[in-house]
């Protein structure tokens, strides 16, 4: 089976095409660990959309608590938002994220750009600092906070 797809969730709907087509349940996707159209994390992604951060987190915390949104997939969700320049929302993901995964440098890295790209100074200064204290070699907060700290 080939299956071609043109958008960055094609994925999503790969396994089931793939149940349409060949008949059943099979293994072939499972170890690419993309997440499903309906999963969860998919229909969070579409509530924060449609809804803003705010009313999604409300409906998803407890799926959010158990852990079936991953650090990884709300950190692409704060860029996406940020790319979009939402920013007061994609700082509510990166905050989310934080609070879900408090031992995580990427997830403070992640809130610092969010708060430097919004004019928060200092709150981008904090967050980056927790993220070298996590991670001393994250070369990107080094560089940001020296950005920062000659303005």
């Amino acid at each position: 089976m080939v299956l071609f797809t043109n958008s960055e969730n094609g994925l999503s709907i790969a396994q089931a095409v793939e149940a349409e087509a060949l008949g059943g349940n099979q293994p072939a996707f499972t170890w690419i660990k993309y997440d499903r159209y309906d999963s969860e994390a998919i229909r969070f992604a579409r509530a924060v959309k449609e809804n803003g951060a705010g009313p999604a987190i409300e409906e998803f915390r407890p799926a959010l608590l158990r852990g079936d949104i991953s650090e990884g997939f709300l950190n692409s969700a704060g860029y996406r938002l940020m790319g979009q320049d939402k920013l007061t929302d994609a700082i509510r993901i990166f905050q989310l994220n934080v609070a879900l995964y408090p031992k995580s440098w990427n997830v403070y890295d992640s809130l610092g750009e969010a708060y430097m790209k919004h004019g928060d100074k200092d709150l981008a200064i904090q967050n980056y600092q927790k993220s070298l204290e996590l991670n001393p070699k994250n070369s990107g907060a080094l560089q940001a906070l020296g950005e920062l700290n000659s303005k």
